[in-house]
């Protein structure tokens, strides 16, 4: 009897010691999976970006969207848009095209968070600028969407383009992650982030 119970004793807690480790295997099974969700929209094709960079910091919209100053953005390449440490601005310059023959709703999304100063700057019929002025160290109700994300609405007019410049201003390092996407597209991207979260938050807990 003696025997039967310690044979019993030590098998609930080898089945005791297994429990964290196993709930930790999945987890790194599962981590890769959650961020290949989470990064699902990371993409900048279809996209015309071009950068600037503004070492002093001191240019303004009316500036880098007017000559001669507007004549000196590059075309982006995929490794550019990872600028990484840095003191200067940095500013993008991107064209919107909507080809249909009604009014586009678009939602353009910075998916890298830690940006401290993003202002977003969309130009109107009308000629004005469409600003949006957000960031991490900026109160989280100025994000027009409320995500951790930031994601901005725009509105392109029938058989048009609208170009878009972001200005970005940050102590740690300047990842410039944009994708366009429509609303049923973004709901569903931000549907399976919130699935993989889920499941990779349950395992933790487990």
């Amino acid at each position: 009897m003696w025997l039967e119970g310690g044979t019993e004793q030590r098998a609930r807690g080898a089945s005791k010691a297994r429990a964290p480790w196993l709930a930790f295997v999945c987890c790194l099974f599962l981590l890769p999976i959650a961020q290949a969700l989470g990064a699902g929209l990371t993409d900048i094709e279809g996209l015309q970006i071009s950068l600037l960079e503004d070492a002093n910091g001191d240019l303004s919209i009316d500036d880098v969207s007017a000559p001669p100053i507007q004549d000196r953005f590059v075309a982006a390449t995929r490794e550019a848009l990872n600028v990484g440490f840095t003191s200067s601005v940095w500013w993008v310059r991107l064209t919107v095209t909507n080809e249909s023959d009604a009014s586009a709703q678009r939602f353009l999304r910075q998916t890298y968070p830690l940006i401290d100063y993003l202002d977003v700057y969309a130009r109107t019929e009308s000629g004005e600028w469409l600003e949006y002025a957000t960031g991490d160290r900026r109160e989280f109700s100025s994000r027009p969407v409320a995500h951790r994300d930031f994601i901005f609405p725009l509105t392109i007019s029938p058989r048009s383009e609208r170009v878009v410049y972001l200005r970005y201003e940050s102590q740690g390092p300047i990842d410039i992650s944009l994708s366009l996407e429509n609303g049923p597209d973004l709901l569903g991207a931000l549907s399976r982030e919130q699935l993989a979260y889920g499941i990779y938050f349950g395992c933790v807990v487990m």
